[in-house]
């Protein structure tokens, strides 16, 4: 390989990644390494996961701030999600069941469960500062 030409590669295959999807869940947080059985009906949703499914079989799960919402954008969603990944999809009358699983926290290599914890904190953390910051502002 000439020089250089790795980084050409590299930027190919980032520019041929598939964006990963958004799933707004209702009444529901994932935590890390937690596995949990999602009902999904709303017809974007489905869509999401399917596209999901039909790529790297992942997503990512945010919660939405009143589950009343039906049409959610970006304002009624909580600013943390994490990732998971699709272990069952299961259609059914009332909608499709899924089951996911946190994925494993991907910047910190074998962190476990303590430091999925630790993440989750940080970022809770992090939002906190923000909006006091904001309003004060």
């Amino acid at each position: 390989m000439a020089p250089g030409n790795e980084h050409r590669d590299i930027i190919q295959q980032s520019a041929e990644a598939q964006p990963t999807p958004l799933v707004l869940l209702k009444d529901a947080v994932i935590f890390p390494r937690m596995r949990m059985n999602i009902n999904i009906g709303r017809e974007r949703s489905l869509v999401a996961v399917k596209d999901a499914r039909a790529g790297s079989g992942q997503f990512i799960a945010g919660s939405q701030r009143q589950s009343s919402v039906e049409n959610p954008g970006p304002e009624d969603a909580f600013p943390i999600a994490t990732l998971v990944e699709i272990q069952t999809f299961e259609p059914r009358d009332d909608g499709t069941l899924v089951t996911v699983a946190h994925t494993s926290t991907t910047h910190v290599p074998d962190g476990g469960a303590e430091q999925g914890w630790n993440d989750v904190l940080d970022r809770l953390v992090r939002v906190a500062r923000d909006q006091s910051t904001s309003s004060r502002s």
